[in-house]
């Protein structure tokens, strides 16, 4: 068994988290690995979180745990584990997810053996509240498997798809040389992925193709929350700053990247308004969520800067919004002038000398084959009656029309009679 030559630091935050703590927990003590430390932050827990991690403190030593004095939510209570860890790895997990028991080792081997990684995620498997595993239950980084990877090229695609390219926390392991500052808190939703992203410029990524992690989702969790109230959006746009010159570099401008932003906001709430998660109603339960998400001494400065955000979330909206109906007036006057000259044309064949003097060749010819149709006879269509909703089909109506005209026989026969006459139409 190939054994990880360092010591890895494996932090874990918690905070009311009794129904699956022990559980993760657990996953931890079975690891093949066990050069490791465990450590547990408590954030003011109201539950049995506490006496869980108290019971599992007492049978193994290589669990370090504390209470926060106050609550720091997620990400800086992720970052006072970071702060005290000592290995020279770090393994980020969560209360509800699940560690392989081979996870530590063979993500330790990935450092161990390619000094130029910074970060290597893996495969995670997904199961429900009740453990029981979805209709896709296994989770794959969209990137090159068992290979070194440009950090610039994981940022670019991360960022163009609005997507986490490199996994959750329980599917990461970093350097401890490359921690940085951490999680940045002014995140609310994808605050792991500009960790993530910031880690691998300082050097590259792997991507391990094994499953040696379960992630557990929860049906109305912090996801749908952070997207009902456009925090997924304002993360990003918060991301296009971090991470300007690598788009600049590539050709994107800042209004590229909030053009995209708000594309893909508006697929989010499309989807929620069709499917009933989005109630416009409902003001009460999110401003009281909303007052408990900026709460803290820096409360309004956050407030401040989500607010510029979201300003310029709504501007760059409003821009797209009438850029487009801009286009779609201009597209539609365009096609409205086309129209016009068709409609022209089609007047003059039909009121000309030539047309109205062929009339009889045409009533007998539609004569002839009624007869040919059982005496079912057919309605031609000469004027301009029809009334199009649309009016690229109401072009290709007199685009039709025009070339039965001009197709006719009566119309041909008489080609002579108008070009002597000057009105060839």
């Amino acid at each position: 068994m190939n054994v990880v030559s360092t010591q890895i630091s494996i932090c874990l935050p918690v905070f009311d988290g009794e129904k699956h703590l022990a559980a993760a927990i657990e996953s931890v003590l079975r690891q093949s690995c066990s050069n490791f430390e465990l450590l547990i932050a408590d954030d003011c827990s109201s539950d049995a979180s506490v006496e869980i991690i108290r019971l599992y403190e007492a049978q193994d030593q290589r669990i370090v745990w504390w209470r926060n004095e106050t609550s720091l939510g997620l990400f800086q209570n992720y970052n006072a584990c970071i702060e005290r860890a000592t290995g020279n790895y770090i393994k980020l997990f969560a209360q509800d997810d699940l560690l392989e028991p081979a996870c530590l080792e063979r993500m330790g081997n990935v450092l161990d053996s390619i000094p130029a990684v910074n970060l290597v995620s893996c495969a995670r498997r997904v199961i429900d509240e009740s453990a029981n595993e979805g209709n896709e239950s296994v989770m794959r980084n969209d990137l090159a498997k068992g290979l070194v990877l440009n950090a610039e090229s994981i940022v670019l695609k991360s960022l163009l798809t609005l997507s986490n390219q490199i996994g959750e926390p329980a599917a990461v392991m970093f350097r401890a040389s490359a921690k940085g500052k951490g999680f940045d808190t002014r995140y609310h939703h994808v605050g792991d992925l500009e960790y993530w992203l910031r880690i691998c410029l300082g050097g590259a990524c792997y991507f391990l193709d094994e499953v040696l992690c379960t992630f557990r989702i929860h049906p109305s969790g912090r996801t749908a929350f952070n997207k009902r109230n456009f925090l997924f959006a304002l993360d990003f746009l918060r991301m296009e700053e971090s991470f300007s010159a690598v788009l600049q570099r590539n050709g994107i401008t800042p209004q590229d990247f909030r053009k995209i932003c708000v594309d893909a906001l508006s697929v989010d709430l499309e989807y929620s308004v069709r499917n009933g998660l989005f109630d416009l109603d409902d003001r009460r339960s999110t401003l009281s969520a909303l007052k408990d998400l900026y709460s803290g001494a820096d409360a309004n400065e956050r407030l401040m800067a989500d607010l510029v955000l979201f300003r310029d979330l709504a501007t760059s909206a409003l821009y797209t919004l009438g850029a487009e109906r801009a286009a779609a007036a201009k597209e539609l006057s365009k096609m409205e002038l086309i129209a016009n000259k068709r409609e022209s044309r089609l007047r003059g064949m039909l009121s000309s000398f030539s047309w109205k003097s062929t009339k009889w060749l045409r009533d007998l010819k539609r004569s002839l084959r009624d007869r040919a149709k059982s005496g079912h006879p057919s309605k031609v269509e000469e004027g301009l009656e029809d009334n199009f909703d649309d009016q690229m089909l109401y072009l290709i109506y007199l685009r039709r029309q025009i070339g039965k005209v001009s197709r006719s026989s009566s119309w041909k026969i008489t080609s002579p009679l108008r070009k002597l006459s000057g009105r060839d139409e």
